[in-house]
């Protein structure tokens, strides 16, 4: 144990040292999105960032307005690649099939 960890926590419980903060237009769609497809836990919040909990992560969601919308990068890594494709990756083409907009997606499987 080294000293630093011997001080208090400065970070929330169950959060980790960096958390990353999604700004986007639709808000709500990515929320309601990364739970349909990743089964996220979490609730879309209007005035406040969304806090949705991914696996053992944290990822904090808002609607643009303040700041710019732009882009971001999320790396999720799955037990079984192959039911992902069939899986959750099915979900996603079936969640953005009625919507106007879709976000874009790639899929790499090593």
């Amino acid at each position: 144990m080294n000293e630093a960890s011997k001080g208090p926590r400065f970070t929330p419980e169950g959060w980790h040292t960096v958390t990353p903060r999604i700004v986007v237009r639709d808000a709500e769609g990515l929320v309601e999105f990364l739970r349909r497809v990743f089964g996220a836990t979490g609730d879309h919040r209007q005035d406040l960032p969304s806090v949705v909990k991914l696996g053992d992560s944290i990822i904090m969601v808002s609607n643009a307005g303040i700041r710019n919308s732009m882009p971001a990068f999320l790396y999720v890594y799955v037990d079984d690649a192959d039911k992902t494709t069939g899986g959750p990756w099915k979900r996603v083409q079936v969640h953005w099939k009625s919507r106007r907009t879709c976000p874009m997606a790639t899929v790499a499987v090593w």
